[in-house]
């Protein structure tokens, strides 16, 4: 609900702040902390009580009713317009935030800042602090695709000068490449639906960003593929990965890996299976004497195993 943008609209610093918000809900919520914070004034409602009360409940109202109404029921009518028994009257200056309700899908900004100019116009004298010539994009808790287009807005926007971004959620990347067809490491996972999904948007605005990587020729193709668990690891800062860091996390998951393989030999579980056609499913379920036990095999949950100390992986066997 804009914290940063109203700290920088605020002294010392008195920003003038253009925030995008897809919520209107989150907006009004907003514009109400923006009053709290006095950097906005709330509007007075000039309006008939009469009149509007009349409106509200129509051939049901009485002096009885009018009497037993409440001022805090007289702001919308039904249709959720303003009454047109009352009028808004706006008090005190503009406030130095503008709000747009609106999706980012790109880095290309011309429709916001279209309508900064519009909402700058002459007829709005006070908005005309909305027309800087150097515009810098700032953004908390950038999840997933709308860090890149934050980082793609400064090349794609003459306006834009500078970018501040800090992003998260980095696993709902979308991938910009097809996979690869017969993908070895797809056969030793369990078939999960969200992760063919995600692998398989072919999102032009998605990984990798860098032409390098798109077109980099290798023995298995063209182009480099990241899973949602390797997307995740790449981005993050590299200082967060030293020896003795990367050193307990591949030994933590490789104990994961051979302790999964004791289960598999003593069958404890099953073999994952994977299913790549739709075809392949059903004629499993129209022809059942394929499987060597007659009856369709019903693929077991995954086993996941909670957080253990640090003093249990000193060893495998105390793993």
């Amino acid at each position: 609900q804009n914290y940063l943008g109203r700290a920088l609209a605020c002294p010392p610093y008195e920003k003038k702040v253009v925030a995008l918000e897809s919520k209107p809900l989150n907006i009004d919520g907003a514009r109400g902390m923006d009053i709290t914070a006095k950097l906005a004034k709330k509007q007075a409602i000039m309006r008939n009580k009469k009149q509007h009360r009349s409106e509200l409940y129509g051939k049901h109202y009485t002096e009885k009713t009018a009497k037993n109404a409440s001022d805090k029921q007289s702001a919308p009518s039904r249709d959720g317009m303003p009454s047109p028994a009352s009028r808004s009257c706006s008090i005190g200056q503009q406030s130095n935030i503008q709000y747009i309700e609106t999706m980012i899908y790109d880095g290309n900004l011309s429709s916001i800042l279209a309508q900064m100019n519009q909402d700058s116009s002459p007829s709005k004298p006070n908005l005309s602090i909305f027309q800087p010539p150097n515009l810098m994009v700032i953004s908390l808790h950038s999840c997933g695709n709308l860090l890149h287009h934050g980082l793609r807005s400064i090349t794609l926007n003459p306006s834009v000068r500078a970018v501040a971004l800090v992003g998260c959620c980095y696993n709902l990347l979308t991938e910009r490449l097809p996979p690869f067809q017969g993908s070895p490491s797809s056969k030793l996972r369990v078939p999960n639906a969200r992760l063919t999904e995600t692998s398989s948007t072919c999102d032009s605005h998605g990984f990798p960003l860098s032409d390098r990587f798109l077109k980099y020729k290798h023995a298995n193709g063209e182009g480099v593929r990241f899973n949602i668990t390797a997307r995740m690891m790449a981005v993050q800062a590299p200082r967060n990965w030293t020896q003795v860091d990367c050193n307990s996390f591949f030994m933590r998951h490789f104990y994961r890996a051979l302790f999964q393989r004791i289960l598999l030999d003593k069958g404890v579980v099953d073999k994952p299976v994977e299913k790549t056609h739709s075809e392949d499913i059903n004629k499993d379920i129209q022809n059942p004497e394929s499987n060597e036990s007659g009856k369709r095999k019903e693929q077991k949950e995954p086993i996941i195993l909670g957080s253990l100390r640090k003093p249990a992986y000193a060893s495998f066997l105390t793993y």
